[in-house]
């Protein structure tokens, strides 16, 4: 493992969500909303932190963990209105349209040709009970998804996928499972990464054709979570990506050994547990 020797200064931050302590029947919307604001100010302000940040929802953000109802705009409202308060410096008043009435939205990287889509994971969420009564695209995501795609297509510009609950997962639905690896290969030309959390686990899933399982369409990168949760040492993940064509390059792992920062004095000790490529 290598020590971190230098400052890291990202072009930008993919936050992909669960702020709130995973506490799923005892959080209410001030644990959701006062956490979430401690994650913002250390960024906005204490590290000044001045690059874009490209976030979603995960699935502790709503007061009764999984729990968002679909099927009528008016019933998130204030929910989606106090989430958009806190992030409001990073989304825009296109991203926010979308955002404030379905919680996902799209938006672009600078005045570069790469797109950021970010999508809700409660709307394919397996222990969201309300989907029992609908399960087949509510707010009309995936529909949404593909259209901006196919304008993406259209405009020649590069696609990153970000969300909470990845795809394949036992927390995703299945319904959406293969709608989502269908559009993934139908637009697998423009579309240069997917990028999850959720899991808490540092791993990735290939996803296959819909008509051909020999052949794969994209991979979906999951990112260990920054958190102790499930007993796991707090880990962050740096891409590396070609500027021109958006193709991942590399991407450096890094972690803080608890056992190891426990038994020292001084400021923790984040290294690079490895890179892609040598594991490749």
């Amino acid at each position: 493992m290598k020590t971190i020797v230098t400052e890291i200064k990202p072009d930008f931050i993919i936050w992909t969500g669960d702020n709130p302590p995973h506490t799923p029947w005892k959080t209410n919307y001030d644990d959701v909303y006062n956490s979430t604001n401690v994650f913002v100010d250390l960024l906005y302000n204490k590290y000044n932190y001045s690059n874009p940040v490209f976030l979603s929802l995960g699935n502790h953000e709503e007061a009764i963990t999984d729990q968002f109802y679909p099927y009528s705009v008016s019933a998130n409202q204030e929910f989606l209105k106090q989430m958009h308060n806190i992030f409001q410096m990073w989304l825009g008043p296109q991203e926010s349209v979308t955002f404030l009435d379905y919680g996902y939205f799209t938006t672009k990287y600078k005045q570069t040709n790469l797109r950021i889509i970010s999508l809700n994971c409660f709307l394919c969420d397996i222990l969201n009970f309300y989907l029992i009564k609908d399960p087949t695209d509510p707010f009309k995501q995936f529909d949404w998804l593909e259209s901006v795609l196919r304008q993406a297509e259209k405009e020649g510009e590069y696609v990153f996928i970000i969300s909470h609950i990845p795809p394949g997962d036992t927390s995703y639905m299945s319904e959406c499972s293969r709608r989502y690896i269908a559009i993934v290969d139908r637009f697998q030309n423009i579309i240069r990464g997917q990028f999850f959390g959720h899991t808490h686990y540092d791993e990735f899933k290939l996803i296959s054709e819909y008509f051909d399982g020999n052949k794969t369409a994209g991979v979906v990168l999951t990112a260990p979570s920054l958190t102790t949760y499930s007993f796991q040492n707090p880990s962050f993940r740096i891409y590396e990506m070609d500027s021109d064509t958006k193709v991942m390059l590399d991407y450096f792992q890094y972690r803080l050994n608890l056992t190891e920062a426990n038994a020292q004095e001084g400021e923790p000790q984040w290294k690079v547990a490895y890179t892609a490529k040598e594991v490749i």
